[in-house]
């Protein structure tokens, strides 16, 4: 055993640098590792999410829309989005009838 104090404290730290080198290694191959993090979000968050989302794709299909396009359908596909957000919300949603619109009034619909 060396007599010098300095010397001492060196063997020390590089056991110690040895023995976290092997730790180290062990939990690595030991632990799985995930390429993403997890978040968690409130169930109400999700919804509120969920509801705008299909909100904004009612109002996408009610500005991309061209007339060759049937109006029935677009009020079949925006009727159907409205009703999953009103689930979802708990909120009066008013769906659209079939004579709420026509090619004429896209942009007033969406105004």
């Amino acid at each position: 055993m060396p007599t010098n104090p300095t010397s001492c404290i060196e063997t020390l730290n590089k056991q110690w640098y040895k023995l976290s080198i092997a730790m180290k290694k062990a939990a690595n191959e030991t632990t799985k590792v995930t390429p993403h993090t997890y978040l968690a979000f409130t169930k109400k968050s999700i919804l509120l999410y969920t509801a705008l989302k299909n909100l904004n794709k009612s109002l996408h299909i009610l500005i991309s829309t061209k007339p060759p396009t049937l109006l029935q359908q677009i009020i079949i596909q925006i009727n159907h989005l409205l009703k999953k957000t009103q689930t979802l919300t708990d909120l009066p949603i008013e769906i659209l009838s079939e004579n709420s619109l026509t090619y004429t009034n896209f942009s007033n619909t969406v105004n």
